[in-house]
């Protein structure tokens, strides 16, 4: 069995605290813009394969390294995770409820829509090309196509809208997980 690569990810922080806030941003003040190290990894994870394990290295100024403060950051990254992974899991749940609740709506929607749709090619079938025939045709049609309207949006919801919340909690059980290093910066 192949051994299984480990997804190595580094940041450069100028103290522990811009892991989790941005560092000064004002371009008048600071020529040297930069995220904060969290949204970095993040960043990083959206064009890797998220697959276990990974390996978190945070360099930083040899002044701003002290005792016990490779402890007291794995678990500040573990309750950050933790914290953000559950919310995206409330996004995920209320978005798919909200997706059951809209197809409850759609379903009946589109119902009356075809059978709206259904008595204008009625009308479409038994008048043939005469005013009432042509009539019924664009009602069938215009029913038809406001069927698939008002389902459009409930299905898309139930099958697309929850991922990118659940690929955030994705990734942040994946950095919870990660073996975490703090080194002095070069």
């Amino acid at each position: 069995m192949p051994e299984t690569a480990t997804l190595e990810i580094g940041v450069h922080l100028q103290t522990i605290e811009d892991l989790f806030v941005d560092p000064d941003t004002n371009p008048f003040e600071n020529p040297n813009l930069r995220l904060s190290g969290m949204q970095t990894i993040l960043n990083e994870l959206d064009v890797r394969h998220l697959k276990p394990p990974m390996s978190l290295t945070i360099y930083l100024p040899t002044e701003q390294i002290t005792p016990g403060l490779l402890d007291r950051t794995k678990e500040a990254l573990k309750r950050y995770c933790k914290f953000q992974a559950e919310n995206q899991d409330i996004e995920v749940r209320s978005t798919r409820m909200g997706g059951r609740r809209s197809l409850a709506s759609g379903l009946i929607g589109a119902t009356i829509s075809v059978i709206l749709a259904g008595f204008g090619y009625f009308l479409a079938s038994r008048y043939g090309y005469s005013a009432l025939g042509i009539l019924g045709t664009m009602l069938g049609s215009f029913f038809m196509l406001t069927a698939w309207v008002v389902i459009w949006t409930p299905v898309d919801t139930l099958i697309y809208y929850w991922r990118p919340a659940w690929h955030e909690a994705r990734k942040y059980r994946l950095i919870a997980k990660a073996d975490v290093r703090i080194l002095p910066e070069k």
